[in-house]
């Protein structure tokens, strides 16, 4: 038998006994600590990345820019797809 008529007998013969159905709860993931962020030894020492697409060209090209926070100097590279 498939487990889905299984499951509606098991049902019809609960409520018939006036029984509780367990019913199984959501396993919980456990805590999540995650570990503190570095912290830069001088100001401006971070940097951010950016990637961007051009789909209004024929061919694909995807720009990486790595920002160098700390002396403002933006490098630019490009690749195909």
């Amino acid at each position: 038998m498939p487990m889905k008529e299984i499951a509606k007998r098991v049902h019809r013969i609960y409520c018939l006994l006036k029984l509780n159905i367990r019913r199984k709860g959501k396993q919980r993931l456990p805590a999540c600590n995650p570990s503190p962020l570095a912290v830069p030894e001088r100001l401006n020492l971070s940097g951010s990345v950016d990637f961007m697409h051009n789909a209004q060209c024929t061919e694909r090209w995807v720009s990486f820019q790595y920002v160098i926070m700390s002396w403002m100097i933006t490098i630019v590279k490009h690749w195909r797809l």
